[in-house]
Order: structure tokens, then C-alpha cells, then sequence
């Protein structure tokens, strides 16, 4: 009898761990689709020039922040909807309530972008540094309301475990904005050679046959359904939490390519190489953070702690067995990495060493956000938060500065910050997670 109770749990496991692989499969597709536009932009810079390489680095740090807020208020929605559908509450309208706070959210955000590029000539960067950072945010910004539209898409029909049209999208258009990178930056059939500015039209064109081929998929529902601002507001009020997480974790990234800027032209290149490559790894975890988001959001709704903790349990494996793998390659093989993007030997050697404090984040980073999808399922918000202000503002970020200016580090005390940064919150929401879980054992859900 212990025998067929043994086998019949090992059953469950590899069942809860398989359901979760087939759903984030085409989530992660569709977030290294996403991620891979930006490499792509990164890597048609790189061959361009060393100062577009720079600029579009600088550019990305000082708006990324305000425009992953955006997309941290619309990354709620899976969450949210697969509460109700598990609760059987009635999801119907939530799709047009979110694509009108996106709407709003767009115009708003690409405003306060806007503005921020009358500061950059106080930032006194080297050369004509500072004008092509200008030029390019006040044209990539026109992309916001497109990018916008389509994540409210993604994340609604995720919730639906309908994720294959989406990431599809995400990865045929990646495929694209390459060629069209190198024909508008170079100038090749008869465009002109736009240079930096071709960078933020092709970004423009991209997403805007994003948003539109995703809305082509969900127009009967839009058709059926009404505007609920009472619902728009309550996604508004269940997001916030996660869009100021996103929001104080990114700034911090941010920070420090903007501050790299100011160690010179091939510290800001080597940062904007390393950051898009570590940004590449964290598609994989960041995936399973949304699938997991979802499975347990549903089984919250359903009052079902088993399903919570399996899929918990099915998700952190996942994510420990990709990060360790990661940190291995970046540790044994750094410069046949770097080298895929770049030939410079000053880059080359300075990024090797970058990467190896990278290695050493991978697997707290993955903690660490496989844990918020979690509690995003659970409906809780504000601990994430909270760790990420901690984690990051407290700690990380002044230890970072201090190392970089003050003990003459650079980009390496930059980098050595945001290590200390996600250890320290990585750690804050075990604790928390652990919390919840024992809670829900003893008390039900």
C-alpha cells in the first residue's frame, strides 16, 4: 500500500512538471523572440560603431525603467484573469478594460520618456554622445502604445493558456527586425543610411505589426465584450505593485549603464553587451515565472494548495537546473560568448570578467523571479515590492557606486552591486514564500 502511495506521488510530481514544461515552452519562445529584438538592435549597432553601440546602450538605460513600469502594470493581467477563471468569476470584459489603461499608460509614459531628454545635455557625455541618446529615445518612444497593445494581448490570452499565436508573433518578428535593422541603419535597396535613427524606426515598425497581428487573433472578443473601468481599475491596483518592483529593479540596471557611460565609451559598449546577454539567460526563468504566475493564480482561485505547491515546486527545478547551467558557460566559455556580438579586443577582455560576476547572480536571479511569479499566482504583490526596494536601494546599488567611483572599479563595482542586489532579495522572498506556504499547510488557503 505505501508502495502504490509512493509511486502514485511521483506520478503527480513528473505530471505537474510536465504540464508546466508544455505551457512555458511557448512563453519562453516568445520571451527570447522579444529579448531578441533588442539583441538584434544591439548587434547591428555593434557592427555599425562603437559610439551607436554606446548611445543605444545609454538611450535603453535611461528610459527602460519608465517603459518596463508600463509593461510591469500589463504583466498582472495573467495573474489576475487566471484568479477569476480558477474562482469562477466572470472575465469577459477584461480584455477591452486592459488595452484601455494601456492606452492611457502609453500616452502618459511616452511623455514623462520625452521629457527626460532635456537632462541628458546636463549628463555631459563624451563627444556627440549625448545628442544621438536624444534622438533616439524621442523617436523609440513613438513604439509604446504598439508594445503596449500587444503585451495586454499576450498576457490575456495566458491566462487562457493560449500562448502559442502570441509568442509566435514574438518570434517571427524578431526574425525580422534584423533585416530590417541592417537595410534602414546601412541603407541597402534604395533606403537611405539612417545610422542610429534607423535603429528606432525599425523598433517603430516591429511592434506596431506586432500589436496588430495580435489584435487580428482576439477582435470577436473585442467585439463582445464592454469597457469596465471598475475592472481596469482593480488590475491598475493588483499590478502596482509589480510595475514599482519592475520598475526599482530595472532603474537599478539602468543606473548603471548610464554611469558606465561616464567611464568612457568602452565600458558603456562592454556594459550594453553584458547586460543583453545576462538579459538573454533571464528569458528562461522569467518564463517559467509567468506559466508558474498562472498555474497557481488558477489553482488560488480553485482554493487548491496542492496544485500550488507542485507547480512551485516543478518551477524552481526548472529554474535552478537552466541558471546553473548558465553560470557554467559564462564561467568556462566568456569569450566565445562575447564573441558572437563583437571582435573588440578591449571589449572582449573586459567583458569576460563582467561575466563571471554574472555567473555568480544566475542562480538568485532565478530564485528570485520564479519566487514573484509565485506570489504573483497567490495574489501577493507587495513583498516583492518591498524585498526589491531593500534589496536593490539599500544595499546593492549604494555598494555598487561606492565600488565603481569611489574604489575605481568601474563597471566591475557597478556589477558587483547588482550581485549583492539580487542575493539580498533572492534571499527576502524564500523567506516570504516559505511563510505563505506553511500558512496555507496548517491554516487551508
Amino acid at each position: 500500500m505505501i508502495n502504490v502511495t509512493s509511486n502514485l506521488q511521483k506520478r503527480l510530481k513528473l505530471h505537474y512538471l510536465f504540464d508546466l514544461i508544455k505551457f512555458t515552452i511557448p512563453i519562453m519562445i516568445g520571451q527570447i523572440g522579444i529579448m531578441l529584438i533588442g539583441v538584434g538592435d544591439v548587434f547591428v549597432a555593434a557592427k555599425y560603431s562603437s559610439s551607436t553601440l554606446a548611445a543605444i546602450g545609454i538611450a535603453v538605460s535611461i528610459i527602460n525603467p519608465i517603459f518596463l513600469f508600463g509593461i510591469g502594470l500589463l504583466m498582472g493581467i495573467s495573474s489576475f484573469v487566471a484568479i477569476r477563471l480558477g474562482a469562477k468569476k466572470n472575465t469577459a470584459d477584461s480584455l477591452k478594460s486592459s488595452l484601455w489603461l494601456a492606452l492611457i499608460l502609453s500616452f502618459v509614459l511616452m511623455g514623462l520618456s520625452y521629457s527626460l531628454t532635456f537632462f541628458i545635455p546636463y549628463l555631459k557625455f563624451e563627444g556627440d554622445l549625448g545628442t544621438k541618446i536624444t534622438e533616439y529615445i524621442r523617436i523609440v518612444i513613438l513604439s509604446f502604445p504598439f508594445a503596449y497593445i500587444y503585451q495586454v494581448v499576450k498576457e490575456y490570452l495566458q491566462a487562457y493558456e493560449k500562448v502559442k499565436i502570441p509568442n509566435t508573433i514574438a518570434i517571427i518578428f524578431a526574425v525580422l527586425n534584423v533585416p530590417l535593422n541592417f537595410i534602414l541603419v546601412f541603407g541597402m535597396f534604395g533606403f537611405s543610411e539612417y545610422g542610429l535613427k534607423g535603429l528606432a524606426i525599425a523598433s517603430i515598425i516591429v511592434r506596431a505589426l506586432m500589436a496588430f497581428s495580435s489584435l487580428y487573433f482576439v477582435k470577436d472578443k473585442l467585439m463582445n465584450s464592454n469597457l469596465d473601468k471598475e475592472q481596469a481599475h482593480e488590475i491598475l491596483k493588483f499590478s502596482f505593485p509589480i510595475a514599482g518592483m519592475f520598475f526599482l529593479e530595472v532603474l537599478g540596471f539602468c543606473l548603471c549603464g548610464v554611469l558606465a557611460g561616464k567611464f568612457g565609451i568602452i565600458q558603456a559598449g562592454t556594459n550594453n553587451l553584458v547586460l543583453n546577454i545576462s538579459s538573454l539567460s533571464f528569458m528562461i526563468p522569467l518564463s517559467i515565472s509567468s506559466a508558474v504566475s498562472v498555474k497557481v493564480g488558477n489553482a488560488y482561485g480553485q482554493k487548491s494548495f496542492d496544485k500550488i505547491k507542485w507547480y512551485s515546486c516543478s518551477a524552481m527545478s526548472l529554474t535552478l537546473t537552466f541558471m546553473i547551467f548558465t553560470a557554467l558557460t559564462f564561467i568556462f566559455i566568456p569569450q566565445k560568448v562575447l564573441g558572437l556580438a563583437t571582435d573588440n579586443k578591449e571589449i572582449l577582455i573586459l567583458g569576460s570578467t563582467v561575466l563571471l560576476i554574472v555567473a555568480f547572480f544566475q542562480i538568485v536571479d532565478g530564485i528570485q523571479v520564479t519566487i514573484g511569479g509565485i506570489l504573483r499566482g497567490l495574489g501577493r504583490t507587495k513583498e516583492t515590492f518591498i524585498a526589491v526596494l531593500m534589496g536593490y536601494w539599500i544595499i546593492g546599488i549604494p555598494t555598487g557606486i561606492y565600488l565603481g567611483f569611489y574604489k575605481e572599479l568601474k563597471l566591475i563595482g557597478l556589477w558587483t552591486g547588482l550581485a549583492l542586489a539580487l542575493t539580498c532579495v533572492s534571499i527576502a522572498l524564500l523567506f516570504v514564500s516559505l511563510k505563505y506556504f506553511k500558512h496555507f499547510d496548517k491554516e487551508g488557503i
